[in-house]
């Protein structure tokens, strides 16, 4: 059950991994999740023991239907997302994390996604994840954000990932522009697919967290880079993000 329970959280966006005994749930998710997901367990008739952070299941078997309706648990709040505080250059640049998202805000669809951007230092303010429907999309907040996951997506992501739908930033002339994807005129929107990519690009990016928030701090301290960066559009940032990312990952990521 151990490993069905644990792929199913991660789903669902929660910041879990094996522990002793157990499913250890990181303090990396905000701090509200964990009483909300225990009222999940018990409404999805899922036995479980909590043990500090360590959730211990008490039974063999998670049923098929259990796991789909964990992994695809609404969101209590329709779209919403992160924080405008994440606005601000000075939090973006010395920042570790960018402020934590409560799970059950987000959809299943683009959740993993959402809560890897913030432990990397992205900040996100809204999201959606199309429902089948329409394109999914995450708005990080201000031009900064959304050009450095930019570079983040073309420089790494892009190259390690194989993805389903054409993924991108698009629409920087919006105050926060966004993450989303295109689909081929072959294609239909199909949220398990939304879903994989989405999933994917998270696991990339937990797999170098601490390397990518070391790298963005260096490269964004210091108040001559801040005043430098006001004089220069989306185009020009983006730019020389990206020089200055292939100088400091050059001898340090695999790409």
């Amino acid at each position: 059950m151990n490993a069905n329970l644990l792929k199913a959280l991660q789903y669902r966006g929660f910041i879990v991994r094996k522990g002793e005994g157990g499913i250890y749930f990181s303090r990396g998710n905000h701090a509200s999740e964990l009483d909300k997901l225990t009222k999940v367990f018990e409404e999805l008739q899922i036995s479980f023991a909590i043990e500090d952070r360590l959730i211990v299941p008490q039974s063999e078997k998670l049923t098929e239907e259990q796991a789909y309706k964990l992994s695809w648990y609404p969101a209590r709040n329709h779209e919403a997302g992160g924080t405008p505080l994440g606005q601000y250059w000075r939090s973006f640049a010395k920042r570790d994390h960018s402020y934590k998202i409560d799970t059950f805000v987000l959809e299943t669809g683009v959740a993993a996604l959402c809560k890897a951007l913030s432990a990397v230092g992205i900040n996100g303010i809204s999201s959606c994840d199309g429902h089948g429907q329409r394109a999914p999309f995450i708005a990080l907040t201000g031009v900064h954000n959304g050009s450095w996951f930019n570079v983040l997506f073309e420089e790494y992501i892009a190259k390690e990932a194989m993805l389903h739908y054409t993924w991108g930033m698009r629409e920087f002339h919006r105050r926060d522009p966004h993450f989303t994807a295109e689909k081929s005129e072959h294609q239909s929107w199909d949220l398990s697919l939304v879903l994989e990519d989405t999933f994917k690009m998270a696991e990339l990016l937990y797999a170098r967290q601490d390397e990518l928030i070391a790298v963005r701090k260096k490269i964004m301290k210091g108040k001559a880079v801040a005043r430098m960066r006001k004089g220069m559009n989306h185009v020009e940032l983006q730019e020389w993000m990206r020089q200055r990312y292939k100088e400091e990952t050059a001898s340090t990521l695999t790409v």
